[in-house]
């Protein structure tokens, strides 16, 4: 993309709103750290336990003084959690966080905030069957802990699959207590491998979902 030289001079109001304009959303992925230590030639995991991202922070934040002034009140020093003093910026208006399933459950600092979620699947067998039941995996009752929640994404790594139907018709009606006026999040389950790469099942289509050949 060509300079824009003359954009110096432009008024400061003109350039304060190009800035503005210029935010734009991001897929912010996070995930749990934990220092490594080394003791008696064996390595083991601690349990000083931090987040960490991979994400580039806002180039906007870093383009020039200007910019990160103005772009800076757009954002939030997140996922402080842990051991480690690090942070990430976010946008909650725009962002999409990215966690693993058995993440979600440590995200309860940011959970108040966070409107877009997407959720993927590292280690299906452990994806809890009971509603109520503690598991140290992902289950739907943790999207109730987020109230500002507006779309939700999970990517399932499971070619059939299963127990869906009665998971969201549950999920539906404990939503519909939470927030009987609306309004409800968008929920997609969306199902990555193949024959049935990008199948979507939501709280629309579930009840004519076929869970054992995973069509619609």
């Amino acid at each position: 993309m060509a300079t824009f030289h003359p954009f110096p001079r432009l008024p400061l109001e003109l350039r304060t709103m190009i800035w503005q304009m210029a935010v734009a959303p991001r897929d912010v992925k996070v995930s749990e750290q934990a220092d490594h230590i080394q003791e008696g030639g064996s390595t083991f995991r601690s349990t000083r336990r931090y987040f960490k991202s991979p994400t580039p922070p806002p180039a906007l934040l870093h383009a020039c003084h200007e910019s990160r002034s103005i772009c800076t009140p757009f954002y939030t020093k997140a996922f402080t959690y842990g051991a480690q003093p690090r942070y990430t910026w976010v946008n909650y208006a725009l962002d999409t966080i990215v966690v693993r399933d058995v993440e979600v459950a440590l995200l309860s600092d940011e959970a108040p905030f966070i409107r877009y979620l997407t959720v993927y699947v590292e280690d299906t067998p452990y994806y809890p069957h009971t509603w109520d039941h503690f598991q140290p995996a992902f289950s739907l009752s943790m999207l109730l802990e987020f109230p500002a929640l507006e779309q939700f994404v999970y990517l399932t790594s499971e070619t059939v699959v299963r127990r869906w139907s009665r998971r969201l018709e549950v999920f539906e009606r404990k939503l519909g207590e939470q927030r009987p006026g609306g309004p409800w999040p968008e929920v997609k389950i969306v199902i990555r491998h193949e024959p049935d790469v990008g199948r979507e099942i939501t709280l629309q289509n579930y009840r004519g979902f076929d869970l054992t050949m995973g069509r619609v």
